[in-house]
């Protein structure tokens, strides 16, 4: 009979990725705020709320392509220990560590990881990883033990 546990990849009980700058979030996030930023100009509004809204979605897509797509930031996520029964140790940019729980189902393709959880607090938090964020071996064992070793998400768990 087949025995998962006797397969390196199966056989620990957490998964760690440590996180590096991700060109490809930052070009998409740079793309999606660009395209959002032409919307205004495309209705029929005073010329002022159309730069407002224009400068509102620039602000908005900078600090995203800087905190998520770099990495850059106190609160940026440098480093993440998820382990089998949902639970996330996260590693901040400043160096501080918070505990959280995976909420829902994460999505894992190849080159790509997206992790969804709320921290201790109760603060949503997220984490985009693609193959240039990540060492090509940990994504795919995170994508592995994603799929066959983390518990499913309970629907009526509070967390």
């Amino acid at each position: 009979p087949f025995d998962a546990r006797s397969i390196p990849m199966f056989s620990g009980d957490h998964v760690e990725l440590r996180l590096r700058p991700a060109s490809r979030v930052a070009i998409a996030l740079v793309l999606l705020h660009a395209t959002a930023a032409a919307v205004p100009w495309a209705l029929p509004a005073p010329w002022i709320l159309q730069v407002t809204a224009c400068a509102g979605v620039v602000t908005l897509g900078a600090a995203a392509v800087w905190h998520d797509g770099l990495r850059r930031g106190r609160g940026a996520l440098r480093s993440l220990r998820i382990d089998a029964d949902r639970r996330v140790r996260i590693i901040a940019g400043d160096g501080s560590v918070r505990n959280a729980r995976l909420v829902s189902s994460a999505t894992a393709l190849p080159g790509l990881l997206i992790l969804w959880g709320r921290d201790e607090q109760r603060r949503p938090w997220r984490c985009v990883a693609t193959a240039d964020s990540v060492d090509p071996g940990s994504l795919r064992r995170a994508r592995v033990f994603l799929r066959w070793k983390v518990a499913p998400s309970d629907p009526g768990s509070p967390v």
